[in-house]
């Protein structure tokens, strides 16, 4: 990794928080080297979400998104796909086994596209905490939590922060 790790609070995500305008330059100033490109919101988004995507030197594919919105001025969320750079988090590449999350700790979703086979989990005592995003081998849970053995073989590929204000 070219660039230092972060820890995550309520409050920031390594350098980041609510407050952090959502400009290029802002992130840029913090993770030298990677490559911006504002691209369009996922699937799904609501209207006037915008995505700045972040490609680490070397990397084909974008690892960290900065996400906002036309009403708000600051941050609204980070996700970040490289493994490592959350030092106090789950490592992306992770199995859920390796974890300390429980199966309770997970949700499944169909109502976000791209999403369906993917379980997400926060850890218990944490409401502020990472949205951690896991990846199963079933190609659609349909909403529905599967069973433990499953869940236990997903992978860690997405962790979520919320730029969550003072309070």
């Amino acid at each position: 990794m070219t660039a230092d790790t972060w820890m995550w609070s309520r409050a920031a995500l390594g350098p980041f928080t609510y407050e952090t305008p959502f400009r290029e330059e802002r992130f840029a100033a913090h993770l030298p080297g990677y490559t911006f490109r504002t691209v369009d919101p996922e699937p799904g988004s609501p209207p006037g979400a915008r995505r700045i995507a972040a490609t680490p030197p070397g990397e084909e594919a974008p690892t960290i998104d900065f996400l906002g919105h036309d009403d708000v001025p600051g941050l609204v969320s980070i996700r970040v796909r490289e493994p490592g750079r959350i030092a106090n988090a789950w490592h992306v590449g992770s199995r859920f086994g390796d974890t300390l999350l429980r199966p309770d700790d997970c949700f499944a979703t169909h109502e976000i596209p791209g999403r369906e086979a993917d379980l997400f989990c926060k850890q218990a005592g944490e409401p502020d905490g990472p949205v951690y995003w896991f990846r199963t081998r079933i190609s659609d849970l349909e909403g529905l939590v599967p069973d433990e053995a499953v869940i236990r073989d997903s992978t860690l590929y997405e962790i979520g922060w919320v730029a969550f204000g003072p309070g």
